[in-house]
């Protein structure tokens, strides 16, 4: 499960992680302003959680393996994937908030040449060259995460 980061200074962090078909990544909502819009605050099938809002049961900790070859931010993309292929969805759930209060950001991870993503990527959205709030409406009303499943 996936929550809504805010970060320090009021603005979206991310409201769920997505993966483009070119491998790239990105932060749904990454600094919005209104961080309760309808285009946000909804629950959703989301490619991975970014970030300090990562939850799920011990028995899924348990079974899904857990990426070796990457740290950081792209651990995080990885073990989303991982979730994925092993047929537990990762959702955003907009009633789940973290609040930073320090000042470093999460990171969006860079492209991974073996990535666990490969096997859906043609199933992907393709990556618009600006992330804008308008752009991210778009993508959430045409992406069919779903399709990830095995």
């Amino acid at each position: 499960m996936a929550g809504k980061i805010v970060g320090a200074d009021g603005s979206l962090e991310s409201a769920g992680g997505t993966v483009f078909s070119d491998r790239s990544a990105g932060l749904i909502g990454n600094g919005a302003w209104e961080v309760s819009a309808p285009w946000i605050d909804y629950a959703r099938p989301v490619c991975w959680a970014p970030g300090i809002v990562a939850m799920a049961t011990a028995s899924i900790w348990n079974e899904v393996p857990l990426p070796e070859h990457v740290e950081g931010a792209a651990f995080l993309q990885e073990l989303g994937g991982a979730l994925w292929a092993r047929s537990h969805p990762v959702h955003f759930r907009p009633d789940v908030v973290a609040v930073r209060v320090g000042t470093v950001g999460t990171t969006v991870p860079t492209p991974q040449r073996e990535t666990v993503w490969n096997r859906v990527l043609d199933l992907r959205p393709d990556r618009p060259s600006d992330l804008t709030d308008g752009a991210w409406r778009y993508l959430l009303a045409h992406d069919d995460v779903d399709a990830c499943l095995p």
